[in-house]
């Protein structure tokens, strides 16, 4: 028998301290800020007024998710506006992009963006009390972070049902 197997090893919190915590938040700002953000403006200006209704949501989801992890960074005294943790500005180049293949690189980006507040949602409340001392905002973390999990949901279901899921980024 395999070293997890039997514990629940898709239960184990991944982030096991502050530090890292604290690390998977500003990536998730970047992320949420610098590279989705500038992608669904880059997919408007392509789309030209199609599809307006699925950026509207799309954008919208992204802007509430980033005011939520501003002010857990607040808290922390970091300035958001900081928060570039890799070396590279990314440029979008959708020109000559039919509404699918453009909505198949926010897909990408959407689930990867999932997956990260799916790991951070399995932070143990010790590791948040610690990044966070103050027990309010402590509380309120999952419960935030469990407002965000559906709207990434939902993002990733709009980017997937207009490019056609994963059978068409991953040839299944």
């Amino acid at each position: 028998m395999g070293f997890l197997q039997g514990v629940g090893a898709d239960k184990l919190p991944i982030m096991k301290s502050a530090d890292v915590l604290l690390y998977q938040l500003q990536k998730l700002y970047w992320q949420e800020a610098k590279f989705e953000q500038l992608a669904i403006c880059d997919a408007r200006l392509e789309l030209m007024g199609e599809y307006k209704d699925e950026l509207d949501i799309l954008e919208s989801n992204s802007q509430e998710n980033i005011n939520l992890i501003e002010n857990w960074l607040n808290l922390k005294n970091i300035d958001p506006s900081q928060c570039k943790l890799f070396n590279t500005e990314k440029t979008y180049n959708f020109v000559g992009m039919d509404a699918p293949h453009i909505f198949r690189v926010l897909y990408k980006y959407a689930i990867y963006i999932k997956t990260i507040y799916e790991d951070v949602s399995k932070v143990d409340q010790n590791v948040i009390t610690y990044m966070i001392p103050n027990e309010n905002y402590a509380d309120n973390f999952h419960s935030d972070i469990y407002d965000i999990l559906p709207r990434q949901k939902e993002s990733v279901e709009i980017c997937m049902n207009i490019c056609g899921g994963a059978s068409a980024i991953f040839g299944i």
